[in-house]
Order: structure tokens, then sequence, then C-alpha cells
């Protein structure tokens, strides 16, 4: 019998499992960057995203240190949503 170490479908596997982790640990960094790059378009305002956590076991995002500025007239002003 063949050794498992040896099976095509044994690589098959730990490369799908080696593609997956990696996608895991890089998912925050490009979610961050694609928000980042969505509040450059804003007209008017300038935005940024320090960090994004995503939780994929309960379908679940944190986005952390959100900072928007509207940029048009002659001082630029903090966003503040109403309440």
């Amino acid at each position: 019998m063949k050794p498992i170490y040896r099976s095509k479908l044994f690589w098959f596997l730990i490369v799908i499992a080696a593609v997956l982790v990696v996608a895991r640990v890089m998912l925050p960094f490009w979610v961050r960057d694609y928000v980042n790059r969505r509040l450059s378009e804003v007209k008017d305002y300038r935005g940024h995203v320090e960090a994004v956590d995503i939780a994929l076991q309960r379908g679940a995002y944190k986005i952390r240190e959100v900072k928007v500025v509207k940029t048009s007239g002659d001082v630029p002003v903090p966003f503040s949503p109403r309440r």
C-alpha cells in the first residue's frame, strides 16, 4: 500500500487548505483597503478606516476608528452623525 503523503489527493487537499488559511488571514486587509478606496471616491469628503475585524463563524464584522472629514468649504469639518 502506498503511503498517504505520496497521494495526489493528499497534496491537493493540503494546497487547498493552505490557500483557504492565507485567504482568511488576508481578508480583513482586503476589506479595509476596499472600504478606504470607496471612501476616497466620495465627493467633498475624505475618510479613513484603521482596521476591520471579521468573524466568519458569526457572519459579523467590526470597523475600528472611522474618520470622515468634509473637505469642501473654508475649514475641514469632522463628520458628526445625527443622534
